[in-house]
């Protein structure tokens, strides 16, 4: 009895969703010397209904980390989120390749096949899509201080687009990006569920 359980333990954690370790990017550059201290102001590029959640969500991470957030505050954290469109080409069914020069041609027919498209087989493939680049998220964040007119420090956290979206992916990367604040890394990154 114990080692059915255990076996259907072990079926149940293989058969979990694949984005429970979900993996993302967090690349930051700290461009003065010393980390800022100073009060910070957050703010959006966009302030759509998810970006002021986002935005709710940093300063409240920021606060977690002993960052003091002022709405006067002498830096400005210019927030940004942003989707990558993935790439994909369309796939028809094909029976060989065919390639000419100046010495001549070369053809290559698949004549008779009965697992790919051929000849005398038919057709044995569908038409699709073959994705040459998955799409992506990525949130950014700009810390300025406009009394000297200069970016302090800069980070992105990035994570490929999967079927949660722009909904449910934006909100996790709000801990690898604050996480980053203030900090020069390149680093990969499990988000949290």
């Amino acid at each position: 009895m114990l080692l059915r359980s255990v076996v259907i333990a072990l079926l149940w954690f293989a058969a979990a969703p694949a984005q429970a370790n979900e993996q993302a990017r967090v690349i930051a550059t700290l461009f003065s010397e010393a980390p800022p201290l100073l009060p910070v102001s957050v703010d959006v590029y966009d302030d759509s209904e998810l970006n002021l959640q986002v935005r709710d969500d940093v300063v409240e991470a920021l606060k977690a980390r002993g960052v003091t957030v002022d709405p006067s505050g002498a830096l400005l954290l210019m927030l940004d989120l942003q989707v990558r469109q993935g790439q994909m080409e369309r796939t028809d069914p094909s029976l060989g390749q065919a390639q000419t020069s100046r010495g001549g041609a070369q053809v290559d027919v698949n004549v008779l096949s009965n697992t790919e498209d051929s000849l005398l087989g038919g057709q044995r493939s569908e038409p699709g899509v073959r994705i040459l680049r998955e799409g992506l998220v990525t949130l950014s964040g700009q810390l300025r201080d406009p009394a000297q007119n200069e970016i302090v420090w800069q980070g992105d956290a990035s994570t490929s687009m999967d079927e949660r979206g722009l909904e449910g992916l934006a909100p996790l990367l709000v801990t690898p990006l604050v996480d980053s604040y203030g900090r020069t890394e390149d680093r990969d990154v499990t988000l949290a569920r």
